[in-house]
């Protein structure tokens, strides 16, 4: 198991003893490595699952603090779930507007003494339930949208530079590079900037699977 504090010198058995991570809170996920970074242990293996049935978590919390309260919690992007899904999810709570995204909270309760490996287990199981979906919340961005996107946020304060800006990534080759410039993955057959290769990889197999019907 992961140690989640170097405090701790062997592994974490207690619920009590694991600590809060605080990083996790609508940070975007696009590669499944993360999931070890931002999650906290007892939710690590049910948020490996989610992210290989493609379903969008937001935010978890499975720590000490989390048993006065009597459950820990996993939030999910209502939203982005499939049909299927979004029933399954309302089984375990009911949806709700948080700023700009709607959020689905599945609780699993939780006791003083309970062990991650108990909790995991649980959790595991509602995960579960849940199926397979498309990764329809996973979207590529072209030349044109970025170019679009550049005039709207600065194009009427900054035209002169925003013009130089399209002219250079209008250049053969230019748009390739600023894409792996900050970081994302560039499909040179599609032309299309994505947050990560993981992203690319999930958006592709689902539709070559449809093209397979």
């Amino acid at each position: 198991m992961k140690e989640q504090d170097p405090v701790y010198k062997k592994p974490i058995s207690n619920l009590n003893e694991v600590f809060p991570v605080r990083k996790s809170l609508g940070l975007l996920i696009t590669k499944k490595e993360q999931i070890q970074e931002i999650v906290e242990l007892p939710l690590i293996k049910a948020c490996e699952e989610f992210w290989d049935k493609n379903i969008r978590t937001y935010d978890s919390s499975a720590n000490s603090k989390d048993i006065e309260a009597g459950h820990c919690y996993i939030r999910l992007d209502f939203d982005s779930l499939s049909e299927e899904n979004k029933r399954i999810a309302e089984q375990y709570g009911e949806p709700y507007e948080d700023v700009k995204i709607r959020l689905i909270q599945l609780n699993f309760p939780v006791t003083e003494n309970e062990t991650v490996e108990s909790l995991a287990t649980k959790v595991v199981v509602i995960a579960d339930t849940f199926e397979k979906q498309a990764p329809l919340w996973i979207h590529p961005m072209t030349l044109e949208e970025t170019i679009n996107n550049f005039e709207d946020s600065h194009g009427k304060e900054y035209p002169d530079s925003v013009q130089k800006e399209k002219e250079r990534l209008l250049q053969p080759g230019a748009w390739e590079a600023e894409c792996k410039r900050q970081g994302k993955y560039f499909d040179s057959k599609t032309e299309t900037a994505w947050e990560s290769e993981e992203y690319f990889r999930k958006f592709d197999e689902y539709f070559e699977i449809q093209r397979e019907y």
